[in-house]
């Protein structure tokens, strides 16, 4: 229940603006299963949005309006601190002095390592460097990490309050997956706080992160900055669902550098698998060149709405790959270390990754982008990105206009996934109905154009 309160708080705090229940509800129960983890049904989280509302509504920290006996056309907004008329409730109270008590600790002790432990994981600093001030020259990090091998619980729980006090101190914010197998992170902050972090995993822990590629987006304005820090447990730094024994790291694709890659979709005998979701690739995708009668390259997307269907679309199309090259590639790295280690393992043969995914890419060819056509779909305030000369290769949902933006509260009535509707039809009065929008994958055939 601390978990669905605290994402509810977090929400409508970021959201900054009233919402109804019944979006917030929609909105909040498609995101649980990744942030929160929860393997309850829907019956069963809906009934815990309910009580953790009403719990914070009666806390003072969300105000909701009458609408006449209907709940869920209530309307919701998170309420400052400073505008609470009973001001902090005696569990803030206790959650600050708690959490007071440990940042006292934690400097007196001036570690947060167990010192029996002579792991790189559970070993800290002795003192945290001093908050950058700001400077308007902020940077976007993007990384991940696997760990030479799995940490035990301690040294896993030692490696989040590390990564968190440091980044905490530092002004950094975004948010950083760390399990057992490693590190997965979007963080943004004022370029020397990021590079005093980065400097510190290298001297914390140089096996993990002594070649990690760390993909710096210099000089962001202010309005770039992710609003809050968020670091959590997870059991896979990316979600596919399978044992890892199913993809072991030593059998992922070979790397490829961006012209390396390049070069690789001119060979008219290969597959090019896009690892992404589905909303992630139908505003920018590679098109490789059609160099002979015979056509060019053949580009695969297994239109996943999630990660854990890469698994079954594999198992279903694996044999008609043999004898050709098969090229993988997804956003910065990461899902392709191990998709293709799955794929290996499961018979396919000549895998090849693209080596620090479209991110590189793109710098590689920045201005006309090279095979890549449209927008790259990223986890942070930029929402994407592409060449200098990026077209738009998506359109809305509603109208056909040319589209690539997306909003959070636009959603396939079906699936739940991310739709893109243009600002003008979202203003539309009256409203466009819910149930009339869906996602290319679930559009009914009596709506297909």
């Amino acid at each position: 229940m601390t978990k669905v309160v605290k994402s509810i708080s977090s929400f409508l705090k970021d959201f900054g603006k009233a919402t109804t229940e019944a979006e917030l509800r929609e909105v909040l129960l498609a995101q649980w299963d990744d942030e929160i983890g929860g393997t309850d049904d829907k019956h069963s989280r809906q009934e815990q949005f309910v009580s953790a509302l009403e719990e914070l509504i009666k806390s003072g920290k969300v105000r909701a309006s009458d609408a006449k006996g209907k709940s869920s056309s209530r309307s919701i907004e998170y309420v400052k601190k400073n505008k609470r008329k009973n001001g902090n409730t005696g569990e803030e109270e206790e959650h600050r002095a708690k959490h007071t008590k440990i940042d006292q600790s934690e400097k007196e002790k001036g570690s947060l390592t167990n010192s029996a432990s002579s792991s790189p994981a559970a070993s800290a600093v002795a003192e945290y460097p001093d908050k950058p001030k700001p400077t308007g020259n902020n940077t976007i990090l993007l990384f991940y990490a696997y760990t030479p091998s799995l940490m035990n619980r301690e040294k896993h729980d030692a490696a989040i309050a590390h990564c968190y006090g440091f980044l905490k101190n530092l002004g950094v914010t975004g948010r950083l997956r760390i399990g057992r197998e490693g590190f997965n992170g979007t963080l943004t902050g004022p370029n020397d706080a990021i590079r005093a972090f980065t400097t510190e995993l290298r001297r914390w822990d140089n096996a993990t992160f002594g070649k990690t590629d760390f993909k710096y987006v210099d000089n962001q304005p202010d309005n770039q900055l992710l609003p809050t820090l968020k670091v959590f447990p997870v059991t896979e730094i990316v979600t596919y669902g399978f044992n890892t024994e199913e993809a072991p790291l030593h059998m992922g694709g070979t790397h490829l550098k961006p012209k390396e890659f390049h070069k690789a979709l001119e060979n008219k005998n290969s597959v090019v698998i896009d690892v992404r979701n589905f909303n992630e690739t139908v505003i920018g995708k590679f098109q490789p060149p059609e160099n002979s009668a015979d056509g060019g390259p053949k580009y695969l997307d297994p239109c996943m709405r999630r990660s854990t269907e890469f698994p079954e679309w594999v198992d279903n199309n694996k044999d008609d790959w043999k004898g050709k090259q098969v090229l993988m590639y997804c956003t910065a790295g990461v899902r392709c270390e191990r998709a293709s280690a799955f794929m290996r393992n499961r018979g396919v043969e000549n895998v090849y990754q693209l080596e620090g995914g479209i991110h590189r890419y793109l710098e590689e060819f920045q201005e006309d982008g090279g095979y890549w056509k449209g927008k790259n779909y990223v986890f942070d305030k930029r929402f994407s990105h592409g060449a200098d000369n990026a077209d738009t290769i998506s359109y809305c949902v509603h109208c056909d206009k040319p589209w690539d933006r997306y909003n959070a509260h636009q959603k396939c009535f079906q699936c739940k996934m991310e739709i893109l509707l243009c600002n003008e039809c979202q203003r539309l009065k009256p409203a466009l109905k819910k149930s009339e929008l869906f996602c290319p994958l679930c559009l009914p055939k009596e709506k297909e154009k």
